[in-house]
C-alpha cells in the first residue's frame, strides 16, 4: 500500500497578499457606501447591494442567483429580498423561461439612485486614473473574474466575456478591437463590462471560446 502523499505548502507570495488585502480594504469601502446610500430609507447594507444588483438586471433574477451575486446564503438572500418586496422596492414576479420559478425586479421606487449603490463613493477615485491605468485595471478585473468563474468561486456574471453579443478582436490591430453587437459599435478593454443590463448569456462554447481569444490579446 502506497503511502500517502505529503502535502507541501508553497511559500506565500508577498506580493499576492498585499493585493489581497488591497481588495479587501475596497471592498469596506463599497459595504460602507451600500449602507450610506440606503440609510435614507432604512435599508441595510445587503438590501442596498441587492437593489444595486435587481438596477442591473431588468429582466430580473432569481434567487439563487442573487445570493451567489452576494456571496450569501439562500435562506439569507431570500429574507433580504422578502423585506425589499414587502417596502415596494421590489417586484416578485413568475419566470418566463420557468412558470415554476420566481423572478426578482427593481421596483419603481430604485430609480434612479439603486443604479449607483454600490460604487458612488469609488468614483472619485477612478475618476483620477490616467486612461492607460484605468484600461489596465479593467483588464485585471475581467481575468479576475474568468479566473474565479472557472474555479466556480463565483456565478457567470453579466459581463461582456460572457455575453453572446461579445466578438473579441472582430476589429484587430484597430485602437477598438472588440464589437459589441447589441449596439453594433466597436470597443477597447477599457470599455469592457463586468455588469450589463443588455447581457445575455453566451453558449458555453461560445463563452469560452471569446474567453480564450480575448486573453490571448493581453
Amino acid at each position: 500500500m502506497s503511502k500517502p502523499r505529503k502535502t507541501v505548502k508553497r511559500p506565500e507570495d508577498p506580493a499576492l497578499r498585499q493585493a489581497a488585502e488591497g481588495f479587501a480594504l475596497i471592498a469596506a469601502v463599497l459595504r460602507e457606501d451600500a449602507t450610506h446610500a440606503g440609510a435614507w430609507a432604512g435599508l441595510s447594507g445587503a438590501q442596498s447591494r441587492t437593489l444595486a444588483l435587481l438596477a442591473q438586471a431588468p429582466s430580473g433574477m432569481r434567487l439563487s442567483e442573487i445570493a451567489g451575486r452576494l456571496g450569501v446564503s439562500t435562506a439569507s438572500a431570500s429574507e433580504t429580498v422578502g423585506g425589499l418586496v414587502r417596502r415596494g422596492f421590489a417586484l416578485r414576479g413568475k419566470d418566463p423561461q420557468d412558470r415554476r420559478a420566481v423572478r426578482f425586479t427593481a421596483g419603481p421606487r430604485v430609480s434612479p439612485w439603486g443604479r449607483t449603490l454600490h460604487s458612488a463613493g469609488l468614483h472619485e477615485s477612478l475618476g483620477e486614473l490616467p486612461a492607460s491605468d484605468s484600461t489596465a485595471l479593467q483588464r485585471i478585473l475581467v481575468r479576475l473574474i474568468v479566473s474565479l468563474q472557472r474555479l466556480g468561486r463565483i456565478q457567470v456574471a453579466r459581463a461582456c466575456v460572457n455575453c453572446r453579443f461579445f466578438r473579441p478582436e472582430a476589429h484587430p490591430r484597430k485602437a477598438l478591437p472588440h464589437h459589441c453587437d447589441y449596439v453594433d459599435k466597436p470597443f477597447a478593454d477599457g470599455a469592457l463590462r463586468v455588469s450589463c443590463p443588455e447581457f445575455e448569456v453566451a453558449g458555453s462554447g461560445t463563452a469560452l471560446a471569446n474567453q480564450a481569444r480575448w486573453l490571448q490579446t493581453g
